[in-house]
Protein backbone atom coordinates (compact mmCIF):
# COMPACT_ATOMS: atom_id res chain seq x y z
CA UNK A 1 0.00 0.00 0.00
CA UNK A 2 1.59 3.26 -0.80
CA UNK A 3 2.30 6.21 1.44
CA UNK A 4 -0.92 8.07 -0.09
CA UNK A 5 -3.32 5.26 0.11
CA UNK A 6 -2.11 4.70 3.91
CA UNK A 7 -3.01 8.42 4.79
CA UNK A 8 -6.32 8.72 3.01
CA UNK A 9 -7.52 5.37 4.78
CA UNK A 10 -5.92 7.46 8.12
CA UNK A 11 -8.02 10.29 6.92
CA UNK A 12 -11.06 11.70 8.95
CA UNK A 13 -13.65 11.58 5.81
CA UNK A 14 -12.35 7.89 4.70
CA UNK A 15 -13.19 6.73 8.44
CA UNK A 16 -16.35 8.38 8.47
CA UNK A 17 -17.44 7.27 5.20
CA UNK A 18 -15.67 3.29 5.60
CA UNK A 19 -16.01 2.63 9.13
CA UNK A 20 -13.36 -0.19 10.53
CA UNK A 21 -15.89 -3.60 10.51
CA UNK A 22 -15.37 -4.53 13.76
CA UNK A 23 -17.41 -7.87 16.12
CA UNK A 24 -21.42 -7.14 16.26
CA UNK A 25 -20.71 -10.52 18.85
CA UNK A 26 -18.25 -11.27 21.46
CA UNK A 27 -17.96 -14.92 23.45
CA UNK A 28 -16.56 -12.67 26.17
CA UNK A 29 -15.74 -15.87 28.29
CA UNK A 30 -15.12 -17.53 30.76
CA UNK A 31 -11.76 -19.74 30.70
CA UNK A 32 -12.06 -23.71 30.56
CA UNK A 33 -16.03 -23.27 30.27
CA UNK A 34 -16.86 -24.05 26.31
CA UNK A 35 -15.22 -20.57 24.55
CA UNK A 36 -13.12 -22.84 22.33
CA UNK A 37 -15.93 -25.10 21.07
CA UNK A 38 -18.67 -22.32 20.78
CA UNK A 39 -15.96 -20.00 18.58
CA UNK A 40 -15.34 -23.41 16.59
CA UNK A 41 -19.09 -24.52 16.13
CA UNK A 42 -20.72 -21.03 15.17
CA UNK A 43 -17.29 -20.13 12.95
CA UNK A 44 -19.30 -22.75 10.83
CA UNK A 45 -22.40 -21.18 9.94
CA UNK A 46 -22.64 -19.45 6.66
CA UNK A 47 -23.68 -16.02 7.78
CA UNK A 48 -20.98 -16.04 10.85
CA UNK A 49 -17.21 -14.50 10.11
CA UNK A 50 -15.23 -15.61 12.86
CA UNK A 51 -12.10 -13.78 13.99
CA UNK A 52 -8.43 -14.79 11.90
CA UNK A 53 -7.57 -16.12 15.87
CA UNK A 54 -9.67 -17.01 19.06
CA UNK A 55 -9.12 -14.54 22.00
CA UNK A 56 -7.31 -11.41 19.70
CA UNK A 57 -7.75 -9.99 23.44
CA UNK A 58 -7.86 -6.30 22.05
CA UNK A 59 -9.70 -5.18 25.32
CA UNK A 60 -7.82 -7.05 27.83
CA UNK A 61 -4.92 -4.33 27.91
CA UNK A 62 -3.44 -1.06 26.84
CA UNK A 63 -0.90 -3.37 25.21
CA UNK A 64 -3.38 -4.28 22.62
CA UNK A 65 -5.96 -1.86 23.19
CA UNK A 66 -3.46 1.32 21.46
CA UNK A 67 -3.02 -0.89 18.44
CA UNK A 68 -6.45 1.08 17.40
CA UNK A 69 -9.69 -0.27 15.71
CA UNK A 70 -8.34 -0.99 12.76
CA UNK A 71 -5.30 -3.42 13.66
CA UNK A 72 -8.25 -5.27 15.61
CA UNK A 73 -10.73 -4.85 12.59
CA UNK A 74 -7.58 -6.72 10.62
CA UNK A 75 -8.32 -9.97 11.88
CA UNK A 76 -11.71 -10.49 9.62
CA UNK A 77 -12.00 -11.15 6.25
CA UNK A 78 -13.56 -7.96 5.45
CA UNK A 79 -14.99 -9.49 1.98
CA UNK A 80 -16.93 -11.87 3.63
CA UNK A 81 -17.32 -10.19 6.73
CA UNK A 82 -19.39 -7.55 4.89
CA UNK A 83 -22.56 -10.07 4.84
CA UNK A 84 -21.65 -11.83 7.84
CA UNK A 85 -21.99 -11.20 12.03
CA UNK A 86 -18.55 -11.05 13.37
CA UNK A 87 -17.33 -13.02 15.79
CA UNK A 88 -14.40 -12.76 18.53
CA UNK A 89 -13.69 -14.97 21.05
CA UNK A 90 -11.65 -13.81 24.03
CA UNK A 91 -12.23 -15.35 28.07
CA UNK A 92 -10.44 -12.49 29.56
CA UNK A 93 -12.81 -10.20 28.55
CA UNK A 94 -14.64 -11.40 31.39
CA UNK A 95 -12.39 -11.29 33.98
CA UNK A 96 -10.08 -8.21 33.37
CA UNK A 97 -11.98 -5.42 34.94
CA UNK A 98 -11.20 -2.43 32.19
CA UNK A 99 -12.21 -4.95 29.39
CA UNK A 100 -16.13 -3.84 29.80
CA UNK A 101 -15.88 0.07 29.58
CA UNK A 102 -13.84 -0.63 26.47
CA UNK A 103 -16.17 -2.88 24.58
CA UNK A 104 -18.72 -0.25 26.24
CA UNK A 105 -17.11 2.45 24.57
CA UNK A 106 -16.17 1.15 21.39
CA UNK A 107 -18.96 -1.68 20.64
CA UNK A 108 -22.10 -0.39 22.41
CA UNK A 109 -24.75 -2.42 20.13
CA UNK A 110 -22.67 -5.63 20.34
CA UNK A 111 -23.92 -9.06 21.56
CA UNK A 112 -22.67 -10.50 24.19
CA UNK A 113 -22.31 -14.50 25.22
CA UNK A 114 -21.11 -15.80 28.13
CA UNK A 115 -20.60 -19.34 28.81
CA UNK A 116 -19.83 -20.53 32.70
CA UNK A 117 -18.49 -24.07 34.01
CA UNK A 118 -18.90 -25.22 37.87
CA UNK A 119 -16.32 -22.56 39.11
CA UNK A 120 -14.91 -25.53 41.06
CA UNK A 121 -14.13 -27.67 38.22
CA UNK A 122 -13.21 -24.82 35.93
CA UNK A 123 -10.03 -23.97 38.28
CA UNK A 124 -9.35 -27.48 39.00
CA UNK A 125 -9.02 -27.23 35.24
CA UNK A 126 -7.09 -24.30 34.57
CA UNK A 127 -4.45 -25.21 37.16
CA UNK A 128 -4.16 -28.67 35.07
CA UNK A 129 -4.04 -26.79 31.74
CA UNK A 130 -0.51 -24.83 33.08
CA UNK A 131 0.74 -27.15 34.41
CA UNK A 132 0.56 -29.04 30.96
CA UNK A 133 1.55 -25.85 29.01
CA UNK A 134 4.26 -24.98 31.32
CA UNK A 135 5.65 -28.46 30.94
CA UNK A 136 5.88 -28.25 27.06
CA UNK A 137 7.09 -24.81 27.09
CA UNK A 138 8.45 -23.34 30.38
CA UNK A 139 8.71 -20.01 28.94
CA UNK A 140 4.96 -20.08 27.72
CA UNK A 141 3.21 -17.57 29.94
CA UNK A 142 6.13 -15.25 30.09
CA UNK A 143 5.82 -15.01 26.26
CA UNK A 144 1.97 -14.59 27.14
CA UNK A 145 1.84 -12.01 28.96
CA UNK A 146 4.94 -9.77 27.49
CA UNK A 147 2.73 -9.97 24.19
CA UNK A 148 -0.74 -9.26 25.71
CA UNK A 149 0.37 -6.67 28.96
CA UNK A 150 1.98 -3.62 29.46
CA UNK A 151 5.02 -3.36 31.67
CA UNK A 152 3.15 -1.71 33.89
CA UNK A 153 0.17 -4.08 33.79
CA UNK A 154 2.40 -6.61 34.20
CA UNK A 155 3.80 -4.92 37.03
CA UNK A 156 0.50 -4.86 38.80
CA UNK A 157 0.56 -9.08 38.91
CA UNK A 158 1.89 -10.88 41.35
CA UNK A 159 4.08 -14.16 39.89
CA UNK A 160 3.33 -17.84 40.42
CA UNK A 161 5.94 -18.94 42.65
CA UNK A 162 7.18 -22.40 40.76
CA UNK A 163 5.77 -24.78 43.34
CA UNK A 164 2.08 -23.62 43.27
CA UNK A 165 1.90 -25.90 39.73
CA UNK A 166 2.91 -29.11 41.75
CA UNK A 167 0.18 -28.02 44.47
CA UNK A 168 -3.22 -27.12 43.60
CA UNK A 169 -3.89 -26.20 46.88
CA UNK A 170 -0.97 -24.16 47.71
CA UNK A 171 -2.25 -22.37 44.37
CA UNK A 172 -5.71 -21.45 45.96
CA UNK A 173 -5.00 -19.99 49.19
CA UNK A 174 -2.26 -17.51 48.22
CA UNK A 175 -4.04 -16.43 45.38
CA UNK A 176 -7.00 -15.89 47.87
CA UNK A 177 -4.79 -14.29 49.90
CA UNK A 178 -3.99 -12.29 47.17
CA UNK A 179 -7.79 -11.42 45.89
CA UNK A 180 -8.39 -10.53 49.71
CA UNK A 181 -5.40 -7.86 49.61
CA UNK A 182 -7.18 -6.09 46.23
CA UNK A 183 -4.33 -7.84 43.98
CA UNK A 184 -4.30 -10.34 41.44
CA UNK A 185 -1.83 -13.14 39.76
CA UNK A 186 -0.49 -14.45 36.72
CA UNK A 187 -2.63 -17.40 35.88
CA UNK A 188 -5.02 -16.82 37.99
CA UNK A 189 -6.73 -20.20 38.90
CA UNK A 190 -9.45 -18.47 41.50
CA UNK A 191 -10.31 -15.24 40.10
CA UNK A 192 -11.81 -16.78 36.55
CA UNK A 193 -14.74 -18.09 38.12
CA UNK A 194 -15.83 -15.12 40.47
CA UNK A 195 -18.91 -14.84 37.91
CA UNK A 196 -21.40 -12.85 39.86
CA UNK A 197 -19.36 -9.76 40.06
CA UNK A 198 -17.56 -10.14 36.49
CA UNK A 199 -21.38 -10.14 34.70
CA UNK A 200 -22.79 -7.59 36.91
CA UNK A 201 -20.31 -5.16 35.47
CA UNK A 202 -21.56 -6.25 31.84
CA UNK A 203 -25.05 -5.76 33.31
CA UNK A 204 -24.00 -1.99 34.87
CA UNK A 205 -23.03 -0.80 31.25
CA UNK A 206 -25.64 -2.70 28.75
CA UNK A 207 -29.29 -3.83 28.26
CA UNK A 208 -30.21 -7.39 29.85
CA UNK A 209 -31.43 -8.33 26.14
CA UNK A 210 -27.87 -7.96 24.94
CA UNK A 211 -25.96 -10.40 27.13
CA UNK A 212 -26.48 -14.47 26.83
CA UNK A 213 -25.54 -16.26 29.10
CA UNK A 214 -24.96 -20.16 28.85
CA UNK A 215 -24.39 -23.17 31.13
CA UNK A 216 -21.17 -25.13 29.82
CA UNK A 217 -23.07 -28.32 30.73
CA UNK A 218 -25.83 -27.86 27.86
CA UNK A 219 -23.74 -27.11 25.28
CA UNK A 220 -22.22 -30.60 26.19
CA UNK A 221 -25.37 -32.34 26.68
CA UNK A 222 -27.80 -30.44 24.15
CA UNK A 223 -25.51 -29.04 21.62
CA UNK A 224 -27.83 -28.38 18.97
CA UNK A 225 -30.44 -26.85 20.91
CA UNK A 226 -28.11 -25.08 22.51
CA UNK A 227 -26.11 -23.52 19.34
CA UNK A 228 -29.66 -22.60 17.69
CA UNK A 229 -30.46 -20.86 20.80
CA UNK A 230 -27.20 -18.65 20.08
CA UNK A 231 -28.30 -18.02 16.32
CA UNK A 232 -31.85 -16.76 17.59
CA UNK A 233 -29.72 -14.57 20.34
CA UNK A 234 -27.67 -13.10 17.47
CA UNK A 235 -30.41 -12.74 14.84
CA UNK A 236 -29.17 -15.32 12.70
CA UNK A 237 -31.04 -17.93 10.24
CA UNK A 238 -32.00 -21.26 11.38
CA UNK A 239 -29.22 -24.11 10.28
CA UNK A 240 -28.87 -27.98 9.71
CA UNK A 241 -25.59 -28.36 12.07
CA UNK A 242 -25.87 -31.99 10.62
CA UNK A 243 -23.05 -31.04 8.43
CA UNK A 244 -21.11 -29.17 10.99
CA UNK A 245 -18.11 -30.90 12.70
CA UNK A 246 -19.57 -30.71 16.50
CA UNK A 247 -16.66 -32.50 17.88
CA UNK A 248 -15.22 -31.80 21.38
CA UNK A 249 -13.04 -29.16 21.31
CA UNK A 250 -10.04 -29.21 23.70
CA UNK A 251 -11.39 -31.43 25.84
CA UNK A 252 -8.74 -32.77 29.33
CA UNK A 253 -7.26 -36.37 29.24
CA UNK A 254 -8.26 -36.25 32.71
CA UNK A 255 -6.75 -35.90 36.48
CA UNK A 256 -7.18 -37.43 40.11
CA UNK A 257 -10.32 -36.02 42.09
CA UNK A 258 -9.84 -32.98 43.24
CA UNK A 259 -9.15 -33.82 47.20
CA UNK A 260 -12.67 -33.10 49.49
CA UNK A 261 -10.81 -30.54 51.23
CA UNK A 262 -9.76 -28.40 48.34
CA UNK A 263 -13.34 -28.89 46.82
CA UNK A 264 -15.06 -28.04 49.61
CA UNK A 265 -13.03 -24.55 50.08
CA UNK A 266 -13.91 -23.70 46.81
CA UNK A 267 -17.56 -24.46 47.23
CA UNK A 268 -17.14 -21.97 49.81
CA UNK A 269 -15.19 -19.49 48.31
CA UNK A 270 -17.76 -19.31 45.30
CA UNK A 271 -20.93 -19.16 47.31
CA UNK A 272 -21.15 -15.67 47.63
CA UNK A 273 -20.53 -14.93 43.93
CA UNK A 274 -22.54 -17.93 42.57
CA UNK A 275 -25.85 -16.15 44.76
CA UNK A 276 -25.67 -12.94 42.50
CA UNK A 277 -26.20 -14.96 39.43
CA UNK A 278 -30.14 -15.75 40.28
CA UNK A 279 -31.55 -13.76 37.61
CA UNK A 280 -28.73 -13.61 35.02
CA UNK A 281 -28.08 -17.51 34.58
CA UNK A 282 -31.28 -18.94 33.96
CA UNK A 283 -32.70 -21.66 35.07
CA UNK A 284 -29.81 -21.66 37.93
CA UNK A 285 -27.52 -25.07 37.36
CA UNK A 286 -26.92 -27.43 40.25
CA UNK A 287 -23.22 -25.87 40.96
CA UNK A 288 -24.43 -22.46 41.95
CA UNK A 289 -27.15 -23.90 44.11
CA UNK A 290 -26.16 -26.94 45.80
CA UNK A 291 -22.97 -28.21 47.24
CA UNK A 292 -23.04 -30.98 44.75
CA UNK A 293 -22.03 -29.44 40.89
CA UNK A 294 -19.97 -30.87 38.24
CA UNK A 295 -17.47 -33.80 38.07
CA UNK A 296 -14.23 -32.07 39.23
CA UNK A 297 -11.90 -33.45 36.60
CA UNK A 298 -9.98 -31.73 34.26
Amino acid sequence: MSRLSRAVRKSWLYRRVFPPRLPQALVIGAQKSGTSALFSYLGQHPRCCPSSEKEVDFFTSESRYRNGPDWYAAHWDQRAAAKSIRLEASPHYLMVRAAAARIRADLPHVRLIAILRDPVARAWSAWQMYRRQLANDPQFYDKFYRARFTAEERAELVRRAAAEFDDFWLAIRREAGCLERGQRMQCSVLEFGLYGPQLQRYLDLWPRQQLLVLDSDNLRARRVSTLNRVLEFLGLPTWNWAGANLADVFVGDGAAPIPSRTRDYLRGFYAPSNRRLAGILDPLPAWATTPGGESVAA
